[in-house]
């Protein structure tokens, strides 16, 4: 494993060495929204965690707050699972 920016959009840190769903690298910060999103959100799959922290990946990082839940940010962005 390597050295890489973050995947996550409008994320600036750029020495990311952990990896999430093996398909994106993300930072401390980033991995501890997504720690505090998971908190107020527990999801009954699988498959659904992965649709989620794929569209965390793509939100934009100031677009994420801690007073929202998970399910806020997401309705945020229009995203739905199939």
């Amino acid at each position: 494993m390597g050295v890489r920016a973050c995947d996550r959009r409008g994320c600036e840190n750029i020495m990311c060495d952990h990896t999430i769903l093996s398909e994106f690298y993300i930072c401390l910060d980033c991995i501890q929204e997504l720690n505090a999103a998971f908190c107020s959100y527990k999801p009954e799959s699988e498959s659904e965690a992965k649709v989620k922290i794929r569209a965390f990946m793509d939100i934009e990082v100031e677009t994420f707050k801690m007073d929202k839940s998970f399910e806020d940010v997401l309705n945020l962005r229009n995203v739905y699972d199939d």
